[in-house]
């Protein structure tokens, strides 16, 4: 499988603001999914900013909902089975090697995930 179809990283913790941006995208997150997301993220920091240049070749754009947001890549995805969003904010408080999944429930709990874990999502 290419890198274009998967991408791997480690979990790591948030800032907390999350929930606010996924709440505020709702509608749009729940289209694709197929239904409500949860209002958080899971994180993960990937190897390499250059890494997120070829996962996000084949991504959609969102736009921003309001001014003062900046617009975000998105890219479907499955983790252990359960369907993601993998989420690049233009703009972010986080390093440029961080992702954010969006999902319809809380992946860190489900999955029984914690820092430190190495996860792959394949994208499609």
């Amino acid at each position: 499988m290419s890198l274009k179809n998967r991408v791997r990283g480690v979990v790591v913790s948030g800032i907390g603001e999350a929930g606010f941006y996924v709440k505020l995208y709702s509608e749009y997150f729940k289209e694709i999914l197929g239904s409500e997301p949860y209002l958080g993220t899971l994180n993960i920091l990937v190897e390499s900013c250059e890494v997120l240049k070829e996962v996000f070749s084949e991504s959609h754009l969102i736009r921003p909902l309001k001014p003062g947001l900046a617009p975000a890549y998105v890219r479907r995805g499955v983790l252990r089975d359960i369907n993601v969003l993998v989420v690049k904010p233009l703009v972010t408080r986080h390093e440029c090697r961080i992702l954010e999944l969006v999902s319809a429930v809380n992946l860190r709990s489900m999955l029984r995930l914690k820092n430190g874990d190495l996860v792959e999502v394949e994208l499609y």
